[in-house]
Formats: structure tokens, sequence, C-alpha cells
């Protein structure tokens, strides 16, 4: 059977990677996605993600770019103001309304300040529309976004929240960014938590709803999906290029180009069989390795026992953790999804048995007495990773590092970890924007 070629292999099933694969076959290239396993069902229970919102910047760049507009409108959904439990205190909206009745005059300065934090929002979104390079070839140099990150610094001295308040925004960070702590700079801080607790709405299926939506519209356009078995064995390469891909069973596909967005540990194992090839990159991806997980749990309770100040996004503060509840009401019975920050043991796992501590305290503030109307639970489960914040020129952390090949780049959640669902797609916009003039002179050469 001959070799199969294409002018893009796309390895990875996640956001930013159908972002790459979507965006470089509508421009006219042609796309295999090297899927290492199915993508990951929409949510436990049926219970969709609650995630930043899909407005402005990045997200209606790529929206417009592959007419997703209504597609897009149709997968979210305003699921109102965000809430927010302090221990031992009742809970808040972060609603201009709400505030002012709960804090009087502090609660409408405060209001004030969010609206403030939430243009901020907007004036950075609209940046990103025009995605700089990735790193190390722009992202990281002060020049390209001085003024940004001026104006930002700017508006977070001006747009002071109450102490308790400010908390919340950064005790929201973590589960809005792929950090594990709060992101060091406003502009991160923006980019990531603002429009999550500004805006919080649900994405049917979450990020893997996302990634799938994605992917659909690139097989529309001519885009092939390859479903492996077992990961991809190895890259093929020749010198500084990389020709293909082996994936499981000896099957070779060749391509003048490949983005790949693994996760840590399935990318460090694509990468070692290369040896001495990658010997510069693989430190600093073991330095960027992740130290936490995100960690859900899912239950059905009766809807009679649910709070109505809940609402339908509430983060719970507990003495150093944070919890993000999450409820879909439906007649009788009312699913919720808890979410939390995991820390990884010395093997790489996440401390479920911790996580669900924590997340039962944060559940019984929220809903007293949960345990006597509980229908169903599933049990806990480890998604998203978390790596620690690392000092770079914007506070976001992230790679530095190219891949060590000319036609080969990284749209993971480890290029723009502090920027979040965001981050993700800038990383793909950047991706294609990086292979798409690689494989245009490939074509040219083969066409003469």
């Amino acid at each position: 059977m001959p070799k199969r070629s294409f002018d893009v292999v796309v390895v990875g099933a996640g956001v930013g990677a159908a972002a790459a694969g979507a965006l470089l076959q509508r421009r006219g290239n042609r796309v295999l996605f090297a899927l290492e396993k199915a993508p990951p069902k929409e949510g436990p229970v049926g219970v969709p993600e609650i995630t930043v919102s899909l407005r402005g910047g990045v997200a209606q760049a790529v929206g417009e770019e592959l007419h997703l507009h209504n597609e897009f409108s149709r997968a979210w959904t305003s699921v109102g103001p965000f809430r927010l439990l302090f221990e031992g205190e009742r809970m808040v909206g972060y609603d201009g309304a709400e505030l002012a009745r709960a804090f009087g005059e502090q609660g409408t300065f405060a209001a004030e300040n969010l609206a403030g934090l939430d243009a901020a929002f907007e004036r950075a979104a609209a940046v990103f529309a025009i995605p700089p390079p990735l790193p190390p070839l722009g992202f990281f140099e002060r020049r390209s976004l001085k003024k940004l990150r001026l104006g930002l610094d700017i508006a977070e001295r001006a747009y002071t929240l109450p102490a308790r308040l400010h908390t919340g925004l950064d005790a929201l960070a973590p589960l809005a960014s792929r950090l594990t702590g709060a992101p060091r700079t406003p502009l991160a801080r923006t980019v990531s938590a603002v429009p999550l607790l500004m805006n919080p709405g649900r994405l049917s299926g979450g990020e893997a709803g996302l990634a799938t939506l994605l992917r659909k519209r690139a097989v529309e356009l001519g885009a092939q999906v390859e479903n492996v078995s077992a990961p991809v064995e190895q890259l093929v390469h020749s010198g500084s290029r990389v020709d293909g891909l082996l994936l499981s069973g000896g099957t070779e596909v060749g391509a003048a180009a490949v983005v790949v967005g693994l996760e840590s540990a399935p990318l460090a194992r694509l990468l070692a069989p290369l040896g001495r090839r990658v010997r510069g990159f693989l430190p600093s991806l073991s330095a960027l390795r992740p130290t936490a997980r995100e960690c859900t749990w899912s239950l059905t309770l009766a809807t009679r026992s649910v709070p109505l100040p809940l609402g339908q996004a509430a983060l719970v503060q507990l003495d150093g953790a944070s919890v993000l509840i999450e409820s879909a009401p439906g007649g009788d019975q009312t699913r919720l999804l808890v979410r939390g920050i995991s820390q990884l043991d010395g093997l790489g796992d996440p401390d479920l048995a911790a996580f669900m501590r924590v997340a039962a305290i944060a559940l019984e503030e929220a809903v007293p007495f949960y345990r006597r109307h509980v229908i169903a639970e599933e049990p806990p489960r480890a998604c998203g990773e978390r790596y620690d914040p690392t000092e770079s020129a914007l506070g976001i952390g992230g790679l530095r590092e190219l891949l060590p090949f000319k036609n080969a780049v990284l749209c993971g959640p480890q290029v723009f970890p502090g920027f979040g669902l965001t981050g993700e797609l800038l990383a793909g916009v950047a991706a294609a924007a990086g292979i798409g003039p690689l494989t245009r002179k490939q074509q040219i050469l083969a066409q003469g």
C-alpha cells in the first residue's frame, strides 16, 4: 500500500490542535488529524463545563474565518452572574445591583471597578485578534505588547477591588488558566480569570466539545481524521525536517509539516526516541512538567435540596483551597459538577482522596446536608494539567523553545498556560500562521 502524504499532520485532540488544523485546511492545505484516542465524552453525566466566554479577540477571529459564528452561539449559553461563597458568610453574586445591596457603597464601588476590569479584557481581547508570533520569535518580546501591558497595569491600579472580592478573582485563576496559582501580571489575569468571572457560560461538551466542533468544520472542508488505537509511535525525520509520522501498526504517513498539541507526558514519549535532536528541548519541557491537575466530581441531587442562591456557577473559598460548583437544574433533579485543583504525588498522579475531602466540605457549605439528597454520583476524575507559574515577560509561563525542526510546531497547553482556553486557541492560530508559509513553499516546489 503506498504511503499517504499530507501537507499537514496534526497530532492531538485538544483545542489548539483542532483550531490549527481547521485553519490550515481552510487555507488550502490537505490536513490529517492523528487522534491518539477518541475525543473525551461530553463531561460527566452530561454536565457541560463552564468556561471562558467565546466573545472577542482570538475566539472571534477563529469563528469569523471558519464561519462558525452560529455554531459558537448555539454551543455557548450564559449562566448569569457568578456567585461567590465565603467560608461562614453568605453567597454573593458578581453583579452590580446585588453587590450594592450586600455591601452598600463598598459594593457599588466594587461593581464599578469590576466593570473597569471587564473593559480591560475587551482591550486585551482586541489585541489578540491578530496574534503575535510563537515564542521565542516574538511573543515574549516586551516591545511587542509594551503599550498593552502598560495600559493593563494602569487599569489594575485604578480598578482596585475590596480585599474579599479580589481574593475571589485570584482563587478563580487556577481554574480559568493552566497555572496552579494566580497569573503574575494584569495581562494574564485579565485574559484568563476576568471573562470567566464577569461572563460565565456553559460551553456544550466543555473544551472537548469545542475541539470537536472545530474538527468537524475541518472535515467539512476536506480534512481527514485517523483514529489510532495506540499513541503515535514516532516522528520520522531527516536532519532538521520532519518527514511524517509512524502510526500504531507500522503505518507511515508523510507530511510537509507537523503540528503537535499533546499534554506533557505523551509529548515527552513522542520526542524521547529522537535522542540528540531534542536534547536541548526536553530539559525545557521537563522544567514545565505539570505539578497539579484539575479534578471533577459529578453528582445528581434532588432539586428541592439545592438553595436558590447557589445559582449556576459558584466559587466556594475555603482555607487554602477554592472549589467551583456548577449546577444544571432539570425538573426534579439538579446535576452538580464540582471542580478543584489537586497537587500531584511522587508518581505524578493527582491525590483524588484529598480533592474529595475538600470538595465534600465545599459542597456542604453550599448545599447543607447534601448527602441526604444524593440520587446518583460518579467517582472523581482528573482532567487538564496545571503548571507552576514561571517568570516571563508577560507573567504567563510557557515554553520558550521551539521544537528542533523547521517544519514542526507546538500548540498544546504548555505554550500559553497563563491564558487558559484562550491561550490554546491562540497557540493554534499562531501555529497555523507559522506553518502556512512552509506548506505553501512545498506545494510550489511540488508543482515545479
